[in-house]
């Protein structure tokens, strides 16, 4: 005689097993719509909410009180996993000494020296690599459909390297573009700590080589962090799932090393922005540094710099890093593209 599955398994058996998967299923659905607060894509409020906080987990959780060493391994291990993104789109060879280039293979041919683009990754100064960007980075050469040079700079602490060690080989990378391969006009890209480092060399540039062609500076989501950042609360709205307060101030001084806060080499709220070239900035609303972006904005224009500001609504750090995966971050670097674009025909 056939039996039905129920009465093969049992109507209480059945009941437990299925009770916690629906249980399971509804509280993720749940999660997943229940923040950001703003209106977001359902592709960004799933990432937000269940896969970010996962992949982010090794950062979050505050192992450097417990071990630095296995915190700082932890971390970079994760962003190393970032490069299992899909780089074939462009082709990547070596320049120098932790300079590298990404072609669109399409363009392989058609290369142009008027105008250069350089990226400076973030990761607190600690962490990062050319492993953990080579995804990002190729996909952003081929959106803004150019070249891009890649700084693999050395990472804080070991060896006492400082971001003012990290600052000088930006520039360093700048003096090569610009007297060794030729190219007329610089844009220098960063994101995070990548997009302070930018922002730092463009300002001593300023000063020891005004000569020096900086087109544009483009800040994505930079790590700005200051003292207020430290001591003040995570002010309302923010649900930051990347970068905790803890954790920034757990970069910030490693990558210090014994220069004060405040110093110029490593604030860039201490240095002058006149004849800043043009600058955009972009932060997300729910980021944890948002307040500093906004800070950055109002300073350079007080001095006279163009200044071009996105706000990611209802996005949290580095946001555009989703691309072509989320459309705020495909928007987010359709942006970068508008803005880039008169540099490269100008």
């Amino acid at each position: 005689m056939n039996t039905t599955l129920v009465e093969r398994i049992g109507y209480r058996v059945l009941v437990m097993r299925a009770v916690p998967v629906v249980v399971g299923v509804l509280g993720v659905l749940w999660y997943v719509w229940q923040s950001p607060r703003e209106p977001v894509s359902l592709q960004a409020r799933f990432f937000h909410n269940a896969m970010l906080p996962f992949a982010s987990l090794p950062f979050r959780i505050p192992l450097w009180t417990l071990s630095e060493t296995l915190a700082m391994r932890i971390q970079r291990a994760t962003m190393d996993l970032m490069g299992l993104v899909d780089a074939k789109q462009c082709s990547m060879q070596l320049v120098s000494r932790g300079l590298f280039k990404f072609t669109p293979k399409h363009l392989e041919d058609r290369e142009s020296k008027e105008l250069a683009l350089l990226y400076v990754h973030g990761g607190g100064h600690i962490v990062g690599s050319l492993k953990a960007y080579k995804g990002i980075v190729s996909m952003l050469a081929s959106h803004l459909e150019s070249s891009v040079f890649f700084v693999d700079y050395d990472l804080a602490p070991e060896h006492g390297i400082t971001l003012v060690d990290q600052t000088n080989q930006v520039i360093e990378a700048i003096q090569l573009l610009r007297s060794q391969l030729g190219f007329k006009k610089i844009v220098l890209i960063g994101d995070s700590a990548g997009g302070k480092l930018v922002i730092l060399a463009a300002q001593r540039m300023l000063v020891e080589t005004p000569s020096t062609p900086i087109a544009a500076v483009v800040a994505l989501s930079p790590f700005l962090i200051t003292n207020r950042t430290v001591e003040d609360k995570i002010p309302p709205g923010v649900d930051d799932r990347m970068l905790s307060p803890g954790l920034a101030v757990f970069f910030n001084t490693k990558s210090l090393g014994t220069y004060p806060p405040d110093s110029p080499l490593v604030n860039v709220f201490k240095n002058s922005f006149k004849g800043f070239p043009p600058l955009l900035v972009h932060a997300g609303t729910i980021e944890f540094l948002r307040q500093d972006s906004l800070d950055l904005v109002e300073l350079a224009r007080k001095q006279g710099v163009r200044v071009e500001f996105l706000q990611g609504v209802g996005m949290g750090h580095i946001w555009f890093t989703q691309a072509p995966f989320i459309p705020e971050a495909t928007q987010a670097v359709d942006n970068i593209k508008t803005f880039l674009d008169p540099f490269k025909s100008a």
